[in-house]
């Protein structure tokens, strides 16, 4: 069985490209000790090395792990998981458009629902992921578990 911080790493290369994009951004930019390239082409190899480089060992493992699963849980799950949200976002976007009279705030808007729904089902990618594999008790025993072996 791969470790909780495996999952959540596999959760995170099993996204679509976009969704990679925005979770490296979202999450990296406040996980501390990582620096991540804020380059639309490398965010994502750059969120998953820097995560990677904190990994030293099982105890260093745990505190990860809980980490990665508080912030996407509040930066992306929480956030993205309804499909009013798309909604929301699309209404902003277009406000934005009219205002700055920008094409590429358009073009956003244009694609915020079918982007929602797209999260709607990491969300619960996640949510499946998470209730097997991050629930405290489980942590606890695998991280414990690790120790002793």
């Amino acid at each position: 069985m791969s470790s909780p911080f495996e999952q959540i790493m596999t959760w995170f290369s099993e996204l679509p490209p976009g969704h990679k994009q925005d979770a490296a951004f979202l999450v990296g930019a406040l996980m501390p000790g990582i620096q991540i390239d804020t380059e639309l082409e490398a965010i994502a190899d750059s969120f998953v090395s820097g995560v990677r480089s904190l990994n030293h060992d099982s105890f260093k493992e745990y505190g990860l792990t809980l980490a990665l699963k508080t912030l996407i849980e509040h930066q992306l799950i929480n956030q993205r998981r309804s499909k009013t949200a798309g909604k929301e976002i699309k209404s902003t976007l277009e406000r934005l458009a009219k205002q700055h009279s920008s094409e590429t705030f358009k073009t956003q808007a244009e694609q915020a629902e079918f982007r929602a729904a797209q999260w709607v089902v990491s969300c619960k990618k996640w949510d499946d992921m998470a209730a097997k594999h991050l629930a405290a008790d489980n942590l606890v025993d695998y991280y414990m578990r690790s120790q002793l072996v």
